[in-house]
């Protein structure tokens, strides 16, 4: 395995508890303040909720197309597809990239952006959840 998707890897794995997912329990949030983002998965859709005080922006991405896939935080806010803040945003399973009948999981990437010191917009950091959808009804 690259040296590179290894520590690419690892950082997904260590950022995993900033988000939860759940799957018709009691809703569950992430830890720290203005982290709050959680993924509901009822069906074939997924719910995703910020409980923050500032937008989330997201991307997901099949789990085995996402090992492929070649992409980046998006910087543009009206552009990104993004979650207000308090709000919730369903994304259908099957619009997600990446996504074909034998699809497992899905993983969200999610970020906040701010101001970088030349003036433009940053991600913050990116977060990542794996999030089973495989139980879902087809």
């Amino acid at each position: 395995m690259p040296v590179n998707r290894l520590i690419w890897i690892l950082a997904a794995l260590a950022v995993c508890g900033t988000c939860t997912i759940n799957r018709g329990e009691a809703p569950r949030t992430a830890p720290g303040p203005g982290l709050q983002v959680e993924v509901d998965a009822p069906g074939r859709v997924l719910i995703l909720s910020n409980g923050g005080t500032a937008a989330v922006y997201y991307t997901i991405l099949e789990r085995r197309f996402a090992a492929r896939a070649n992409w980046a935080a998006c910087r543009v806010p009206g552009q990104c597809p993004s979650v207000p803040p308090a709000g919730r945003t369903p994304v259908a399973i099957d619009s997600i990239a990446g996504y074909d009948s034998d699809a497992r999981d899905v993983i969200v990437y999610w970020w906040r952006l701010k101001n970088a010191a030349n003036g433009t917009l940053r991600p913050d950091s990116v977060r990542s959840h794996i999030v089973p959808i495989g139980l879902a009804p087809r």
